[in-house]
């Protein structure tokens, strides 16, 4: 919902002016070439509970430009279990 908002607010930006494309955060909207690196999937521990997120990008033409949107979802998993230490002998 957030990236929704904050594409919006770029796109409505965008549109109000004939100056170049300026992504204000990278983190959520590039131009151009892809982000390298892609898919990422990583465990995010909150509250004793976890998520497994993964991180995309999606392709849009906008005004003649390639523009990529991140996309972040998001699965409730079990947490790992702590391993028990092992003895040293």
């Amino acid at each position: 919902m957030r990236l929704l908002a904050l594409s919006c607010s770029f796109l409505i930006a965008a549109c109000s002016t004939s100056a170049p494309l300026v992504s204000t955060n990278p983190e959520l909207l590039r131009i151009g070439e892809k982000p390298e690196g892609y898919p990422k999937t990583y465990l995010q521990q909150i509250d004793g509970h976890c998520q497994q997120v993964t991180e995309s990008w999606r392709e849009r033409e906008f005004r003649g430009q390639t523009i990529w949107l991140k996309d972040v979802s998001e699965k409730t998993v079990d947490c790992p279990q702590a391993r028990p230490p092992v003895p040293f002998h």
